[in-house]
């Protein structure tokens, strides 16, 4: 790191987890730590995210005084420009938190806030997959789904900060499937890490049991063996929600678009293993495989 570069510490709300980062503005990580966020309370969590980031200050031999500024990478729907959660659809409890004032009040440093997918778009522009690429859009699949759209280079909000808000598209209008925003239908009803334990679940006849949906494939593998029939979308039903939300936007007519997969939901695996998705991919969007990055 050299003496002129800038630290910074970086903040990501999760469904279920918050990670507090500290590092370099080249990317450089000095430091992290996580804190489960699962059904959690604003007023038990904020002063764990201020001794968290000045434990992890300290670890690095630093003062917060050499710490230029924070950021939040948040989900929606937020105030974005005032920096307040007002209703995240995966943390209940969580209602009008104003969370940049309280760390900027509390760290004694200036601070950013904006829409997880959205930094997520950026951060891929900087230092990942997004470089040198002028339009692609970032979907993170992890217990909510989102988007972020860079299009000619320039980051795409949309009006109120919610352009990317692609999980919450409906795909299915008859659908019963039930989404955390309230609709039902919507490609995180299908998608959301949440959704898909619940129909691992349902498709096995384990209700009420906790399934790493990971390590589903396995499990469908066993039940193979006895008899029970899958397509690809049955093993996995993230496939055609993908497919269909992809083909229903038009992303597959953009002739310079990109898509990058990231989250604990994305496609993992070598790539011989994720043929199979690929050939339902490739159903509804055409060269799908030479357009995709997985991160």
């Amino acid at each position: 790191m050299s003496n002129t570069e800038r630290v910074v510490l970086g903040y990501d709300i999760g469904g279920t987890k918050l990670g507090i980062g500290l590092m370099t503005e080249s990317g450089k990580v000095l430091g992290k730590s996580r804190i489960e966020n699962k059904d959690t309370y604003p007023e038990d969590i904020l002063p764990l995210l201020v001794s968290n980031s000045f434990d992890l200050v300290k670890e690095a031999g630093m003062t917060m005084d050499q710490v230029s500024c924070f950021g939040i990478s948040a989900p929606g729907p937020a105030d974005i420009p005032n920096g307040i959660l007002t209703a995240p659809v995966n943390n209940p409890h969580w209602r009008n938190v104003p969370i940049l004032q309280y760390l900027q009040d509390h760290l004694g440093i200036p601070g950013c806030f904006e829409n997880d997918a959205n930094c997520g778009a950026l951060a891929e522009g900087y230092f990942g997959a997004g470089r040198n690429v002028e339009d692609f859009i970032y979907l993170t699949m992890s217990t909510g789904i989102g988007a972020g759209i860079v299009t000619g280079g320039t980051l795409v909000r949309g009006v109120g900060c919610y352009g990317g808000e692609f999980g919450h598209v409906v795909l299915d209008v008859e659908s019963t499937r039930s989404c955390g925003c309230g609709q039902k239908g919507c490609y995180e009803a299908y998608s959301g890490g949440r959704s898909v334990a619940l129909y691992h679940q349902e498709r096995l006849g384990l209700h009420g049991k906790k399934i790493n949906v990971i390590k589903f494939r396995t499990m469908c593998e066993d039940a193979e063996k006895d008899g029970v029939q899958w397509s690809a979308g049955d093993k996995d039903p993230r496939i055609t929600p993908l497919g269909r939300f992809m083909r229903t936007t038009h992303i597959d007519e953009l002739p310079q678009f990109w898509c990058i997969l990231k989250g604990d939901m994305s496609l993992v695996g070598p790539r011989p293993e994720r043929e199979v998705y690929y050939d339902e991919f490739e159903q509804y969007i055409h060269g799908f495989r030479e357009r995709l990055k997985v991160k």
